[in-house]
């Protein structure tokens, strides 16, 4: 195929595979613990970093993710305080944080940055170094989820037994939130911020239509997640569509199906 052999999409398919397999790791955890509205959260805070890395001149990547960290690290303490309830942590931080970004850019609104990529993706600015970032953050998520997958397991289902067993809810809780900020900053340039969420939701929603065990389950995450982002990013390029929102008509379609056989 010619496509195959423009560099952009070369990269693109290599971005691709990376942020399946990382998003899908996730995906389960994020469904079970219904963690969902956090992902949007996270998310859509950062936009306000990327309008604060255009205000300070700043890569715009290393000011979205500093942000998206600390507005998760803020979101796990509430909620562990109980001072708030998440969801409304989570619904005050995002609107904050949109607001930021909209105020900054209205103001700068001559800057040439493509806001519109980082709103909803595009494959074409993945770049070499973007690849090395995407293949670090893969390697540090496999560890984590390798070293304490059974922790996050019992976490999942009863952080209280988990504690019982000895394991460091707190800590855990911190360090989750914290590598899910990071890494919607890695699917940010391939879907954008306003469809990252569902790369966090559909992997797994779809596996469990086909099992009930947990591996089982992940390792159908990974297959489904890869299956709709190649088939979604061919699809854009030859119906020229944004590669953002293809993956996730793609990955929709792919659920109505499964839900359709549940």
């Amino acid at each position: 195929m010619e496509i195959l052999s423009y560099t952009f999409f070369q990269r693109a398919l290599i971005g691709g595979i990376l942020i399946s397999v990382v998003f899908s790791l996730f995906s389960f955890f994020v469904v079970v613990r219904k963690l969902s509205f956090a992902g949007v959260g996270i998310s859509h805070t950062a936009f306000g970093g990327i309008a604060l890395g255009i205000l300070l001149g700043i890569n715009l990547s290393i000011s979205a993710m500093i942000f998206a960290i600390i507005i998760a690290v803020f979101i796990a303490y509430t909620s562990q305080k109980r001072r708030l309830h998440e969801d409304a942590a989570i619904g005050i931080f995002f609107s904050f944080s949109m607001a930021i970004g909209i105020a900054i850019i209205s103001k700068y609104h001559r800057t040439t940055v493509d806001i519109w990529s980082f709103l909803f993706g595009n494959i074409t600015t993945i770049t070499r170094g973007d690849l090395t970032f995407f293949g670090i953050i893969t390697g540090i998520v496999l560890l984590y989820f390798f070293l304490f997958f059974g922790d996050l397991i019992l976490l999942a289902f009863d952080p209280e037994v988990a504690q019982s067993y000895g394991v460091n809810v707190k800590l855990h809780n911190y360090f989750f939130m914290i590598m899910l900020g990071v890494v919607v900053i890695m699917g940010i340039k391939m879907v954008g911020v306003i469809l990252i969420s569902a790369f966090l939701v559909l992997p797994a929603t779809i596996a469990f239509a086909f099992s009930k065990s947990f591996v089982k389950i992940i390792e159908l995450s990974i297959l489904f997640s890869l299956v709709f982002t190649i088939a979604g990013l061919f699809l854009s390029y030859y119906l020229d569509m944004p590669s953002g929102a293809t993956i996730v008509i793609t990955g929709t379609i792919l659920f109505g199906l499964t839900y359709f056989k549940r």
